[in-house]
């Protein structure tokens, strides 16, 4: 009977994470597997692909609860130690009063810990729409792959990575606006990313908002008339 295919990561290509851990992480290994260090000696990474890290008031409790049951992924660097993955992890546990957290120390370069940490966060179902289209952007342009590698490793539709990464190209501006509509829908993000110029986006959110004030209106008429 042939193996079911894994989700995620598939065998048939090399990565260095899988399931939200370190895949064939045997030859970067430094020291022992699993083991105890300082939180005073841990660092965040200065390349965090996330720029906000949420609400960790529900990690806090488990980690106060049942520990750390993920090792934090680190690197030494200058006689610490630089995150390269778990920083969410790594701050509950601070925030909780660890002393000391399981870790699993890497040796691998700057390129190589970015591109665990992008996988990494990939792969939370927490990530704005935003930070997961900057991250697939990020391993198409800095590392080079495909979006059929990508749609592989991520465990989504090839023709979803492309449209996800193509909201990577809505500019500061745009995407603060989306924010202060309330606007979070994909598909309407996706159809803001297409539009030509930022002018054109401009114009495309406030229609949306337009129409979902007068929803909104007209919901309000029905309550009132049913009152």
């Amino acid at each position: 009977m042939q193996k079911a295919k894994r989700t995620g990561l598939p065998d048939d290509i090399t990565m260095r994470h899988d399931n939200h851990y370190v895949d064939l992480i045997e030859g970067k290994l430094y020291g022992p597997r699993i083991r105890m260090i300082s939180i005073n000696k841990i660092d965040p990474s200065p390349n965090q692909a996330r720029t906000e890290l949420g609400n960790i008031e529900e990690l806090m409790a488990s980690i106060k609860e049942k520990g750390i049951l993920q090792p934090i992924i680190v690197r030494e660097k200058n006689g610490r130690y630089e995150i390269i993955a778990g920083e969410r992890r790594c701050i509950a546990a601070k925030n909780v009063g660890l002393k000391d957290v399981p870790c699993i120390e890497m040796n691998v370069s700057d390129n190589e810990a970015m591109e665990i940490a992008l996988i990494e966060n990939l792969q939370r179902k927490d990530l704005s729409i935003f930070e997961e289209a900057d991250g697939l952007n990020g391993l198409a342009d800095i590392y080079g792959y495909s979006h059929k590698q990508i749609s592989e490793k991520i465990g989504k539709a090839r023709s979803t990575i492309t449209e996800i990464i193509s909201i990577s190209k809505i500019p500061k501006k745009i995407r603060n606006l989306c924010e202060e509509f309330s606007i979070k829908s994909r598909g309407t993000i996706i159809e803001i990313a297409k539009q030509e110029n930022e002018d054109n986006m401009y114009r495309l959110i406030t229609e949306v908002k337009k129409r979902e004030l007068k929803r909104e209106d007209k919901c309000h008429e029905l309550n009132y008339a049913a009152a």
